[in-house]
């Protein structure tokens, strides 16, 4: 992830999304790889492409749609919305988020799942500058840090677009 943003902004490409975990409590031996790989990632991107809206951080929780299985044929899928979207109405509320907040390690398990167009959709809308996304970017209302998304602020751009 590091050589891929190094070399993007070597190249002279404006901006650059990456795609990375949702924000954790987790003891800090699970931190290790997968967890620490990304955030020093962010690190570096945050770092490279300072400028609002230039190198952004999505942080999604457990993204949702249709897996595709291709060891079971062309058209086999294993639809995630049908425990996702469940999950995230369930999820998406103020007792969930003190709970989340609040008990050690539950940050990132009681997130409440979004949907991959969404995440999609807000990935796509910052590589191209779309406007709101870039005001988000500047000034995000959940993370708290510059060019960096929470799950709650894909999930906020996502719905203000068709």
């Amino acid at each position: 992830n590091i050589h891929a943003i190094n070399q993007a902004h070597n190249a002279g490409v404006p901006r650059f999304v990456f795609l990375s975990t949702v924000e954790n409590n987790l003891p800090d031996f699970f931190l290790r790889g997968y967890f620490e790989g990304k955030r020093r990632a962010e690190q570096e991107l945050l770092r490279t492409y300072p400028e609002p809206g230039a190198g952004v951080v999505l942080r999604p929780s457990f993204m949702y749609g249709t897996r595709m299985i291709p060891q079971l044929g062309e058209s086999a899928g294993l639809p995630l919305g049908l425990l996702g979207r469940p999950l995230e109405l369930l999820f998406d509320n103020s007792v969930a988020s003190k709970a989340r907040h609040a008990l050690p390690g539950m940050m990132a398990l009681l997130a409440p799942p979004i949907s991959v167009d969404s995440v999609a959709k807000v990935a796509l809308r910052v590589a191209v500058g779309a406007e709101y996304a870039m005001a988000v970017c500047a000034n995000p209302p959940n993370s708290h840090t510059k060019n960096v998304l929470s799950r709650d602020d894909i999930a906020h751009i996502a719905s203000l677009t068709p």
